[in-house]
């Protein structure tokens, strides 16, 4: 079954079917949502009829899911290096944000962080130089770091 761009198997659960597809969309709203709805909570997917399809469709219009959810998330990230936070750094840096161990335990952030935040400045930069663009500092043959600017 195809609903909102998303494949769902006819047998699956509603609540978590929800729950699963939709970024930003966890277990409490889709059970939310349900329950608005009046669906049964055991409902699944080749229950519902083209009207509560329509019905869920405009439901989900409510809440802010998918790209506008990932949009909101960097930009949240993003104030949080510019403003040079302590999680924003730990961002920057790629290691665990909420007190995780580094010593033996920090491959999985280790992994995430480094793609998209690797040696990002979070600091003074920020307020140095306009918030739109991203530094990075570069180790030169001097021993004062060196600020490339990237675009």
């Amino acid at each position: 079954m195809l609903f909102e761009g998303k494949h769902f198997r006819g047998n699956a659960l509603v609540r978590i079917g929800l729950a699963r597809k939709f970024y930003g969309l966890g277990n409490i709203n889709a059970e939310r949502i349900c329950a608005r709805l009046g669906f049964y909570p055991n409902i699944r997917f080749h229950q519902l009829t083209e009207p509560d399809l329509l019905a869920m469709a405009k439901e989900l219009n409510t809440y802010t899911i998918e790209d506008e959810k990932r949009q909101l998330m960097r930009d949240n990230l993003n104030k949080k290096r510019i403003a040079g936070t302590y999680s924003g750094r730990r961002h920057a840096m790629g290691y665990p944000i909420r007190g995780q161990r580094t010593k033996r335990n920090a491959q999985t952030a280790k992994r995430l962080n480094k793609v998209f935040r690797r040696g990002y400045a979070t600091d003074a930069v920020g307020v140095l130089f306009p918030s739109t663009t991203w530094y990075r500092y570069d180790q030169s043959t001097s021993s004062l770091p060196f600020i490339q600017i990237l675009t």
